[in-house]
C-alpha cells in the first residue's frame, strides 16, 4: 500500500543520505523487526556499537545477529543511525527482502539475474502445490519470499531448503524463517552455495547431507540472463553437456530435475 511505500522510502533515503553501508543497515532495521517481534526485548544504538550481549527469546537468532555482529567492521555503525532502531517498518511478508532489493543498485540486479517476484504469484504456486508434509526446496531462494509462502503451509521447518549464492539474501532469509517460526526450535536449512556447481554430491549441509534429495516440491524464480565468467562456462560445459543456450535458467531446470523423486512438483517461473 502507499503508506508501507512511503515508509519504505523513508528509511531507504535515511540509508543512503548517510552512506550506510548496505550490511550494518539491515541489520538495524532487523534488530528493529525482532523488537516488534517481541523475539529482542530491547536494545539501543550504543549495545549494538559495543557488539554487547543482547536479550532474545529465541536461542538461534541470537546466534544469528551475534555473526552478523561479528562481520560488521569498528566505526561501520554510529550514534546517529539510531532511527533504523525505532522507525515504523512496513507489514510486509519480506520487508527486509524489499528492503534490500530497493537497496541494490539496478545494475547489480540485472547482473545476477535477481528480480523481485510479485507475491500473489508465489501464493498462487504455494497454494496449488504445497501440503502440510511437503519437504520443499528453493534453489535460488534469495531472501526467501518462497519460503516464507510454503511456511504459511509447511507444519515442519526442517523439511524446508533453501540455496543462493547471495551472502546477506542469505541471512536474510534464514532470519525471515527463525521469525516465522519463531516458537519453534531449528537451524534452517538454508545455505549459501552455488546450486549449480555445489550441490549433487550430497556434501551441502555437513549433518543432513542425505537430505538434499526426495523433494516433494521444487519452486523458484531463477535467475535470468547471468553473465557467468569464462571460468563458469567451462564447468557449466563439463556438468551440464546438454545445455548450449549458456541461459541460466536452463541449468537450474536441468539441475532441479535430478534432485527429484517420483510424484514431484517443479514450479519455476520463466521469462
Amino acid at each position: 500500500d502507499k503508506i508501507g511505500f512511503s515508509e519504505l522510502n523513508f528509511i531507504v533515503d535515511f540509508i543512503k543520505s548517510n552512506n550506510i553501508d548496505l550490511f550494518p543497515a539491515l541489520l538495524l532495521v532487523s534488530l528493529n523487526l525482532l523488537k516488534k517481534e517481541k523475539i529482542l526485548l530491547e536494545v539501543n544504538i550504543r549495545d549494538v556499537i559495543q557488539k554487547k550481549d543482547l536479550s532474545f527469546t529465541n536461542k538461534q537468532i541470537c546466534e544469528e545477529i551475534k555473526s552478523w555482529l561479528s562481520e560488521i567492521g569498528e566505526g561501520k555503525i554510529k550514534e546517529k543511525f539510531a532511527f533504523l532502531l525505532d522507525c515504523n517498518i512496513p507489514k510486509q511478508r519480506d520487508i527486509l527482502g524489499f528492503l534490500y532489493q530497493s537497496l541494490l543498485l539496478e545494475g547489480q540486479k540485472s547482473q545476477s539475474g535477481s528480480y523481485y517476484t510479485p507475491s500473489d504469484i508465489v501464493d498462487e504456486i504455494i497454494t496449488e502445490y504445497a501440503q502440510k508434509d511437503s519437504k520443499i526446496l528453493d534453489p535460488c531462494c534469495g531472501t526467501g519470499q518462497f519460503l516464507l509462502a510454503f511456511a504459511d503451509v509447511v507444519e515442519n521447518p526442517s523439511n524446508i531448503y533453501g540455496v543462493d549464492i547471495d551472502e546477506i539474501a542469505v541471512r536474510i532469509a534464514r532470519l525471515n524463517i527463525l521469525i516465522k517460526y519463531k516458537n519453534k526450535d531449528f537451524a534452517p536449512n538454508i545455505v549459501c552455495k552455488n546450486t549449480l556447481f555445489d550441490i549433487g554430491n550430497y556434501d551441502l549441509f555437513s549433518l543432513n547431507d542425505e537430505n538434499m534429495r526426495d523433494f516433494d516440491v521444487i519452486a523458484t524464480n531463477p535467475p535470468w540472463g547471468v553473465h557467468f565468467s569464462k571460468e563458469n562456462i567451462e564447468n557449466l560445459k563439463k556438468l551440464y553437456p546438454t545445455i548450449t543456450s549458456f541461459e541460466s535458467f536452463s541449468y537450474f531446470l536441468k539441475k532441479s530435475i535430478d534432485m527429484l523423486h517420483n510424484d514431484v512438483v517443479i514450479s519455476f517461473i520463466l521469462p
